[in-house]
């Protein structure tokens, strides 16, 4: 049953589970101490290096993550001189297929839609 949802698919409860997971293994460290202190009660240079410490891997996460999301957002930059006929990516690839059959039948519409004067 698990091999039923891609490794990709967060919209069902394992998916959202192994994302958890993933992000969690990347700011998790050997020494954790997860025992609760009051934040006003950091006195020693060693909690106060802890601190520190935690915050620089959290803030490496965060670079990684938007270095990746601008990673990501490059793949999907369009050519402008290109004809949009599509509203996503799934649309994209319908309308493609649909051209594969259909362009020479609807090659003199879309010339005179384009020429504006269809009618």
């Amino acid at each position: 049953e698990k091999t039923m949802f891609s490794f990709k698919d967060f919209h069902n409860p394992e998916g959202q589970f192994r994302n958890y997971e993933n992000t969690v293994k990347s700011l998790r460290t050997e020494n954790l101490d997860t025992s609760y202190k009051n934040p006003d009660e950091i006195s020693t240079d060693q909690d106060r290096l802890r601190e520190r410490d935690g915050a620089k891997r959290l803030a490496a996460e965060l670079k990684r993550r938007a270095a990746k999301s601008e990673k990501r957002k490059q793949k999907e930059i369009e050519f402008e001189g290109e004809d949009v006929s599509y509203i996503n990516k799934r649309n994209k690839a319908f309308n493609e297929k649909l051209s594969k059959d259909y362009d020479k039948h609807t090659a003199e519409i879309r010339q005179n839609l384009e020429r504006g004067t269809a009618l």
